[in-house]
């Protein structure tokens, strides 16, 4: 060994073969209990605070917000999700609201009344009026529900207050997403606050003026610390989907949350197969949806294990036939005499289809509620069998739409062949002479049937070119829309009549001054 010096203090060079025997002997003496506090288990759970996107609603500038919110508020209107109250609930600002200021008027709100069945919504606010006062709405801006009951009570304070001041403040907070500029615009009925099926819309607090005497303050979505896992944040509609890197996921805990027979109409999936009453057939597996710290109660379905499809079990599979009901499929590179041509390949993309199904989620398109804890005298089977058939005929309104939209070409310059046929009786088409002529009536016994009619346009339809089906579809256009050849000379003649009575109207009641004298120095 040799010792050097230099302007950071003496160096000893030693050589390997010492540097590896002091590295063992170091080692050896490691004692793994001093550092026990460092070292972590891994339970699962993904760290939250790895993934920026998961602290939506968390920051500082947002609990100022809120905070400044809480002191301007008179009265505290607390949205909550009809679908899980329980899990937008916070206790935190429960106990802060009655210890730091018990003179406000704390309410709760339960909003979107129109998902859930209706004894769930009277168990739920049987359940929460014992602790504070309860409001059932359904933010609609033309037929909200609750509405009257919402007025009646702030009109109700505001006579309480009204001896000390001229108008009172009331506050809107809540979970992002669950729809508290909504409940604004129908108090309003016009949009005075910016919506939208996304979290984060509302990014300050706002005054708005509900009447002379009350005054609306409409806060932005706080989550709150409840220690919630990633994918309740996502199924509670926090995160958005575009920001998740992996929404595949997440999958799992919607198939865990939703019930088999809503998602096989929504996306067209195919039945499950009937489980036979055999001693050989697999047992039924309960799946309960994870209940989050707070002690909210989730929801406990019954899936069949299935063996031919098993799409409700395994997101894989779901995922895939998805995509392939809904023509997602990866884009394939070939090469075609030297040119490279991207066509679509047979693999389905699992990734845009993930993220489909959750926005479907967050956006109330896949029916799910948490039950809540039923009275011992209570049962609603029949009522819940009754939403689900509601719901189902609901979702099969989508698949008519999406059938409607992917109408044929065939179809089309069928319907536009119809209606020129149309125009050609009428007489649209005919000269100006024509159309002053009386016209001759039609013989209704002479028409063909509609059966002969409709054969005999399909043949016309079917040996008609592209051409001539654009054409039709430009007359059936014209027809709908009342943008015929007279339409702009009807305006033409319009506009004259109406500048010759506004003409004739001031040569009558308006008399010519006299010319002034000019002024002589």
């Amino acid at each position: 060994a040799c010792l050097t010096t230099s302007i950071f203090g003496p160096h000893i060079h030693l050589p390997n073969q010492t540097f590896v025997q002091h590295a063992e002997t170091v080692q050896q003496q490691y004692d793994s209990t001093r550092d026990r506090h460092v070292i972590r288990d891994d339970d699962g759970v993904r760290d939250l605070t790895q993934q920026p996107h998961f602290k939506a609603g968390q920051s500082k500038r947002l609990w100022n917000e809120l905070f400044k919110v809480l002191d301007s508020s008179d009265v505290v209107l607390y949205v909550l999700d009809a679908r899980d109250p329980i899990g937008t609930r916070s206790p935190y600002i429960e106990k802060y609201l009655k210890t730091e200021k018990p003179h406000k008027h704390f309410i709760f709100v339960l909003n979107k009344i129109d998902l859930v069945p209706v004894w769930i919504t009277k168990r739920w606010k049987t359940i929460l009026s014992e602790e504070y006062p309860t409001l059932i709405f359904h933010a609609d801006m033309e037929k909200p529900i609750g509405k009257v009951a919402m007025m009646g009570l702030l009109r109700q304070l505001f006579a309480l207050h009204g001896k000390h001041r001229p108008q009172i403040s009331v506050g809107i907070i809540g979970y992002p997403n669950v729809g508290k500029s909504s409940i604004i615009n129908a108090l309003r009925s016009k949009k005075v606050c910016n919506v939208a099926p996304l979290a984060g819309e509302t990014k300050v607090w706002q005054y708005v003026n509900l009447m002379k005497s009350i005054f609306l303050i409409d806060c932005p979505g706080v989550v709150y610390p409840d220690g919630a896992t990633e994918a309740e944040l996502v199924m509670k509609g926090v995160v958005r989907v575009e920001y998740l890197q992996q929404p595949d996921l997440y999958i799992g805990d919607v198939l865990a949350r939703v019930r088999s027979d809503y998602l096989q109409t929504r996306y067209r999936l195919p039945p499950l197969p009937v489980v036979s009453d055999s001693p050989q057939s697999a047992p039924e597996v309960p799946v309960t949806a994870s209940s989050s710290p707070t002690g909210n109660l989730s929801s406990t379905t019954t899936v069949q294990p299935s063996t031919e499809h098993g799409w409700n079990t395994d997101p894989e599979v779901f995922l895939e036939l998805v995509a392939r009901n809904t023509g997602k499929l990866l884009k394939e590179s070939l090469f075609i005499a030297h040119i490279l041509i991207e066509v679509l390949g047979g693999e389905p993309d699992l990734m845009t289809t993930a993220k489909r199904v959750l926005n479907d989620f967050q956006r109330g398109k896949l029916p799910y509620f948490v039950k809540p804890p039923a009275a011992p005298d209570e049962f609603h089977e029949k009522e819940e069998a009754e939403f689900a058939e509601e719901l189902v005929k609901d979702l099969s309104v989508d698949e008519t739409e999406q059938e409607e939209r992917a109408e044929t070409a065939n179809q089309l310059a069928l319907r536009a062949l119809a209606a020129v046929q149309t125009m050609e009786d009428e007489s649209i088409l005919s000269t100006d002479e024509d159309e002053d002529a009386p016209k001759e009536p039609r013989d209704l016994n002479d028409a063909e049937k509609p059966e002969k009619r409709e054969s005999a346009q399909q043949q016309v339809v079917e040996a008609l070119t592209s051409k001539q089906r654009r054409r039709l579809e430009r007359a059936l256009r014209r027809k709908t829309g009342a943008t015929g050849r007279h339409f702009y000379r009807e305006l033409r003649v319009q506009r004259e009549q109406k500048l010759d009575c506004q003409s004739g109207t001031a040569n009558q009641s308006v008399k010519p001054r006299p010319k002034k004298r000019p002024r002589h120095r």
